[in-house]
């Protein structure tokens, strides 16, 4: 039997613990077979995980900090280079309600593609991701923020949603 230190056991108990920010289906791209995968994410705190279903162990989860960027995106446009690798084919084009998630990775970046199953579940999504960004919501609410966001998503103008909100 393996020995886990107390305190990460206590910090791990407390993780779970805490009610989620947000959690829902979203379909995700997948890094290493550039398929659509549905995956039930949770965001607690400024992690956001995901599983393949909603009781399912972990698969992997995106660390949302200041650091990151976060669009939506136009269905069909290309993926960001380093959505996958050069190898792999992106099997689909981007659905509509999709938003880009950029985070730093060791010597560069990581984007992921998550996409909603509507606008409402969109707008509900980058409610709960903007503070972790460094933006807030806008008086005005949602729609201002993703009328944004769609602008900034356009090819060559990628944008921090705090920036935009700010």
């Amino acid at each position: 039997m393996a020995f886990m230190d107390p305190g990460a056991h206590a910090a791990k108990m407390m993780e779970r613990m805490t009610p989620p920010t947000r959690e829902g289906m979203l379909t995700k791209l997948g890094y290493m077979s550039g398929k659509w995968q549905q995956r039930w994410f949770t965001l607690r705190g400024a992690k956001l995980s995901y599983a393949a279903k909603r009781e399912g162990s972990e698969k992997g989860h995106i660390m949302v900090n200041t650091s990151c960027t976060i669009t939506t995106v136009v269905p069909g446009e290309p993926p960001a280079r380093d959505a996958m690798p050069s190898h792999v084919t992106l099997k689909g084009n981007i659905p509509p309600f999709c938003l880009k998630l950029t985070t730093p990775k060791s010597g560069g970046t990581r984007t992921y593609y998550l996409a909603a199953t509507n606008q409402a579940d969109l707008s509900a999504w980058l409610s709960a991701l903007a503070p972790l960004v460094g933006g807030q919501v806008p008086a005005t609410g949602i729609a201002a923020m993703v009328g944004s966001a769609s602008q900034a998503a356009m090819p060559g103008n990628a944008a921090n949603l705090g920036a935009m909100m700010g």
